[in-house]
């Protein structure tokens, strides 16, 4: 038992020794943080038109089952007036299930749009903290410019030996 939690603050010593010694510079943690923030601001807005497309969805879902009630509604009032109320019956429970779909729709559609609204709230957010982080990083230094190559050396002609 002593050995084993004498090795384990030796261990542990060599790991925050080794954290230490092999810190990051500020510039690398500054553009760490940076890429972080932009990966969590693709998955902040990849969440959010998701959300945004759902709520399109339910919204078509919703439009698309108005004129179906107005049908069912015209049939079983039709049905009512010929006095075959027993044909109306399982108009009657369609209606109801069409209805009970509608209904559990529209109460779907404020959450998701209030999740909609909550990621583009925090997209924002990020967006914030990145121009103000991108503001202080320092720009990379300029590339040092190319020395012009010096012209050949002129050396006198010197005949050939014999």
């Amino acid at each position: 038992m002593f050995l084993e939690s004498l090795l384990q603050r030796v261990e542990n010593s060599f790991f925050e020794l080794g954290k230490n010694w092999l810190k990051p510079s500020p510039q690398t943690q500054l553009r760490q943080r940076l890429d972080q923030l932009r990966a969590e601001k693709d998955e902040g807005e990849r969440a959010q038109r998701e959300a945004e497309q759902q709520a399109q969805q339910l919204r078509h879902q919703i439009a698309s089952q108005q004129p179906q009630i107005e049908r069912l509604i015209a049939q079983i009032a039709l049905c009512v007036r010929n006095g075959t109320e027993a044909n109306a019956w399982p108009l009657v429970l369609q209606l109801e299930e069409v209805r009970a779909a509608c209904t559990a729709a529209q109460e779907r559609l404020p959450r998701l749009e209030q999740a909609a609204w909550s990621h583009q709230f925090q997209v924002r957010q990020l967006e914030r903290e990145l121009t103000r982080l991108e503001n202080d990083v320092p720009p990379p230094p300029p590339a040092p410019e190319p020395r012009p190559e010096p012209p050949p050396e002129k050396r006198p002609h010197k005949p050939p030996r014999r």
